[in-house]
Order: structure tokens, then C-alpha cells, then sequence
């Protein structure tokens, strides 16, 4: 089983931003070496609707696109771990709008037509810079997980979920005031997680997402 984890933060000020160590500690959760993508990495660019994707099944006019597909690949299981900014990250819509123009190529030309990515099952972690509570994580999910999960769902993608305790994946805050510190000099302050505490908030969805793959 190909499991690969798949990063949404733009945060370039950080080696290793918060999205990307949610990914890294996945693999520890599971404890199994998983490939991790950034989308930092790829200077993705927006859609503009030129239709050369209809044979290709690629982004022919987005080097960088071509490139980030080819290195997701088709594994069995992708988690998508995405912050909670204004609400979406500008990436992640851009990946979704790509996406959408090349499914919906292929499948004009032949309505049996699958992308291999659309194999892939999908485990969903949102984050935020709001303190971890009840009320905050049901804004989290109404904001973002839940049309996180329907966009996923309406291109084809299967997001497994619990239904009772993890209806559309999982969300999570910071674990208190003190995780947001006010650096001198400069203009944002820094907002970042313990290792302990996100494996502790990750945990839980994290097996559930596996055992369901697996069984």
C-alpha cells in the first residue's frame, strides 16, 4: 500500500512549515517512511482554459504542474494537509481548478474515462491559528472541511471518514495562547505546534483513515 502526504502551506519563511511537519508526523503515527510533497516546492500557475490537457491528461501550458502531478503519481491513499487561511490557500484552489479542467477533458471525449489520480483515497487535515476549542473546530469544519470534502467528492476522489466522529476529516486549532509567539522585527508572529501535541491531535484520524484503507 502507496500511502504519500501532500502539503498546502505557502509559509516559505519556515524550513519546514507547520503544514509539512503535520505530514512528517503522519509517517510517525504510522510509523512507516511516507513521500512527502510540498506545494511550496512548485511554482503552480492558474488554469486558463486552453483545452491541450484533453489528450494529454496533463497541464501541457504549466511545466511545474506536469511536474507535481508526475510526482503525486496514483497512491492508494493521499493525505492532504491544508491551513486555514482566508479561508483557502490560493495553491489549493489552483490545484483543484487544474484538476477539474483535465478530468472534465477526458471525460468529454470519453464518458468512461478515470484519471489514475481519481484511484486515490483521501484522508483530509485542516489547521488553524485559532486556540483549540469545541466552537473552533465546528468553524474549521464548516469552512473548510466541509467544502473541502464535497469539492474532493465532485471530482471524483473518495475522502475516508468516520461518520460519527470524522464526517468530512479531520480539524484541529493550536494547543494554547502560548503557541503564538510576537518576534521582534517582525510583521507576523510565529505560530507553530509540539510535536507531541500534533501526534496527539492527529492520531486517532490518522489510524482510522489506514484501517479503513486496509480493510
Amino acid at each position: 500500500m502507496q500511502i504519500k502526504t501532500m502539503s498546502f502551506s505557502q509559509n516559505t519563511k519556515k524550513e519546514k512549515n507547520n503544514s509539512a511537519r503535520i505530514a512528517e508526523l503522519i509517517s510517525t503515527v504510522i510509523n512507516e517512511s511516507i513521500e512527502h510533497i510540498n506545494i511550496k516546492d512548485y511554482a503552480i500557475k492558474p488554469c486558463h482554459l486552453c483545452g491541450e490537457c484533453v489528450n494529454s491528461h496533463t497541464c501541457q501550458m504549466d511545466v511545474e504542474f506536469k511536474s507535481l502531478l508526475k510526482d503525486i503519481g496514483s497512491p492508494d491513499l493521499l493525505f492532504l494537509i491544508v491551513p486555514y487561511y482566508s479561508p483557502f490557500p490560493s495553491k489549493l484552489m489552483i490545484f483543484f481548478e487544474k484538476l477539474n479542467e483535465i478530468f472534465y477533458s477526458g471525460w468529454i471525449q470519453n464518458q468512461t474515462y478515470i484519471h489514475p489520480l481519481q484511484n486515490t483515497k483521501i484522508g483530509l487535515i485542516v489547521h488553524g491559528g485559532l486556540v483549540q476549542s469545541e466552537e473552533v473546530v465546528n468553524y474549521y469544519h464548516t469552512m473548510m472541511n466541509k467544502p473541502l470534502a464535497h469539492t474532493l467528492k465532485g471530482l471524483g476522489f473518495h475522502v475516508i471518514r468516520d461518520v460519527q466522529e470524522y464526517p468530512h476529516g479531520l480539524a484541529f486549532g493550536l494547543e494554547h495562547e502560548g503557541s503564538i509567539i510576537q518576534m521582534k522585527g517582525e510583521t507576523f508572529p510565529e505560530v507553530s505546534h509540539h510535536d507531541d501535541y500534533i501526534i496527539h491531535a492527529i492520531k486517532e484520524y490518522v489510524e482510522c483513515v489506514v484501517n479503513q484503507l486496509k480493510s
